[in-house]
């Protein structure tokens, strides 16, 4: 091919291409507001308003004094450990992510950290890890109720505290996580 022929096929391939994108883009274009709201498929609503994912319950806390509230509610992950039954419950926004982990996990009640137990609060954000497990900081989560896990459902509902320490060079040393609660449904 001659270079007129490149160059005009590569102006047909640039066309074309615009054309897809402006297309997509058109199919993004709507309203803000949907017509029937619902969280349960991702759409905006009041509990989902960014409604880039399904709605699968609720996770707040106030963490050093400011109050959070996760917009993604992980799957809950239950395994049988060596202690028995263990669930780990998460949430996270942009920019931090905290997990619950319950072990020896019989029924509703009050789990806490401690050294004969896998029970822990970890807090994650851009500027560190920080958790309250068997080796460092204190945490207690209370499960008002849970459902057991099938192949299609699973539920949790409770509250916990924590005082999370970080590693050797974590600033501040520590952090406080008040008032957390969590509603998951799955």
């Amino acid at each position: 091919m001659t270079g007129a022929c490149l160059a005009a096929g590569e102006g047909a391939l640039r066309v074309a291409i615009v054309g897809v994108v402006l297309a997509v883009l058109a199919a993004g274009c709507g309203s803000d507001t949907p017509t029937s709201p619902d969280p349960s498929n991702g759409s905006p609503g009041a509990t989902n308003p960014g409604g880039a994912f399904p709605n699968h319950g609720t996770m707040t806390a106030t963490i050093d004094g400011v109050r959070w509230t996760a917009s993604l509610i992980t799957q809950p992950i239950r395994v049988n450990g060596p202690g028995g039954p263990q669930v780990t419950l998460s949430g996270s926004d942009l920019t931090t992510t905290v997990t619950v982990s319950i072990s020896q996990l019989g029924a509703a009640g009050t789990y806490r950290t401690g050294p004969s137990t896998a029970t822990n609060v970890q807090l994650q954000d851009r500027q560190g890890i920080w958790a309250a497990n068997n080796l460092k900081g204190t945490a207690t989560i209370v499960l008002a109720s849970i459902s057991p896990a099938t192949a299609t459902a699973f539920s949790a509902k409770g509250t916990f505290t924590a005082t999370v320490v970080g590693g050797a060079n974590a600033s501040p040393a520590s952090r406080s996580i008040t008032g957390g609660s969590f509603d998951i449904t799955y």
